[in-house]
């Protein structure tokens, strides 16, 4: 009896092993296939999506502190408005004799160091005499010069914003009007033999010569000289293709006929003035026969 219900009691205990080390199994293994939490996956960016992708600008804040550009030393921060009109002529010796207005890599002025007789490109930037390029316009340049800012200008612009006349200019212009007041007078010295033996053939003399009328405004202004030959006595009077005399001794030549009293002056007289015109600008020869 008692050994019939020691076998039954094993055989419970058994049942109830094997219960819940089933249970426990499909426990362990509906854990690991529920469906309800899947695993989920991503799929890396292709390509074209990496490429078009946009950062914002703290993406790269890393290159610009790393500098590997070295942008920062160099870079300088060039203030494009300057209140030119109020700036004061630089005393620098520099002349500016022209620039190229543009877009600031393409904008350029040419600048003289008058010291020196050098010319250079000059860009924005730039140092020359210790001054900096500041601003690059038309006809000229703002410089820094010691932290103010100083203007150079080319100076027919100088000339024409003051009223004033560089005075190379001024000189200039007053000696050619000296010049077309007062004629360039020439003095040469014949020899009577020299006018004796021309005169004899008058063929012969307009052989050596081409004379024609010459008209200004469609008037009759003096006689034109051209294919005087070398070694004539036109050549040795200081005549040049292409002078047009209009008088011998204060009486004007209009027509060919005219020229023989040229030849008659010569002949009998022993100073002939002859006015004519030489590159468009009046000149006086003086001849004196002896």
């Amino acid at each position: 009896m008692v050994k019939n219900a020691f076998t039954l009691l094993n055989l419970l205990l058994i049942a109830a092993g094997v219960y819940f080390g089933v249970n426990a199994f499909y426990l362990y293994t509906s854990s690991r296939l529920d469906p309800s939490q899947p695993e989920t996956f991503r799929a890396a960016p292709s390509a074209g999506e990496e490429k078009n992708r946009q950062f914002p600008l703290s993406h790269y804040q890393p290159v610009v502190e790393r500098n590997l550009f070295q942008t920062k030393a160099t870079a300088a921060v060039i203030p494009q408005t300057v209140d030119v009109e109020g700036l004061q002529q630089t005393s620098l010796k520099l002349k500016l004799w022209g620039t190229v207005t543009g877009d600031e890599k393409e904008a350029y002025a040419v600048i003289e160091e008058t010291g020196k007789r050098i010319q250079n490109l000059y860009r924005i930037g730039d140092t020359v005499q210790n001054a900096t390029l500041r601003l690059i316009l038309r006809e000229k340049v703002v410089l820094s010069v010691k932290g103010r800012d100083e203007i150079l200008e080319i100076e027919k612009a100088i000339s024409r914003s003051s009223g004033i006349r560089p005075a190379s200019y001024a000189s200039a212009k007053q000696r050619a009007a000296r010049s077309a007041r007062r004629p360039r007078t020439q003095k040469i010295t014949l020899r009577r033999a020299q006018i004796d033996d021309a005169l004899q053939d008058v063929n012969q003399l307009l052989g050596d010569v081409s004379i024609r009328p010459h008209f200004q405004d469609g008037q009759p202004d003096g006689l034109m000289l051209s294919r005087v030959k070398p070694n004539s006595i036109f050549m040795r009077m200081g005549l040049r293709n292409g002078d047009v005399i209009s008088g011998v001794n204060g009486q004007e030549l209009q027509s060919v006929d005219d020229a023989m009293s040229f030849y008659e002056k010569l002949k009998e007289s022993d100073q002939v003035t002859v006015n004519l015109k030489r590159g468009g600008r009046q000149r006086t020869i003086e001849y004196t026969i002896r």
